[in-house]
């Protein structure tokens, strides 16, 4: 499969581990969205969850950097709230109510793969509609040398 056709929903710890821990699986794939070689996919609720986070962890100027950061990645998608919201009722109950956007983001823009390190899509019947695969799992499968990590 060619890298430049790979679409991939990151998962909002794929942005906070790449930001926090250079040394990490994250790190990697945010360089490969940077660089192009693959199509980095969110969702609304994406933004919102690093936006939140990003202000309460350092700053409002940090996270306004970050939200910066992620919307200028080449090839990005992000899916809006309104798209998510008609679809709500079909999968209702796949995972957590909280994580249902996420889950259905990367549904209706055909991701390939949905990276995450969060237990409760890894560990859920997300994957019967989305592959799953961990921050070091999706490096390893573009054959890229992985960080010791499992984010």
């Amino acid at each position: 499969m060619s890298l430049k056709k790979l679409r991939a929903y990151l998962d909002s710890n794929v942005f906070i581990f790449g930001k926090e821990r250079q040394e990490s699986n994250s790190r990697i794939i945010l360089d490969l969205a940077e660089e192009g070689k693959i199509v980095p996919v969110i969702s609304y609720l994406t933004l919102e969850e690093l936006r939140e986070y990003f202000s309460q962890k350092y700053d409002r100027e940090t996270a306004v950097n970050e939200i910066y950061y992620l919307i200028s990645l080449p090839n990005l998608e992000i899916v809006s709230r309104d798209k998510v919201k008609q679809k709500i009722g079909e999968y209702k109950g796949v995972v957590v109510d909280k994580d249902l956007p996420h889950l259905i983001s990367a549904i209706l823009a055909k991701a390939d793969y949905f990276v995450t390190y969060n237990r409760h899509f890894i560990d859920s019947r997300v994957k019967e509609y989305v592959q799953v695969i961990t921050q070091a799992d999706f490096t390893k499968l573009l054959g890229i040398k992985t960080q010791q990590t499992s984010y």
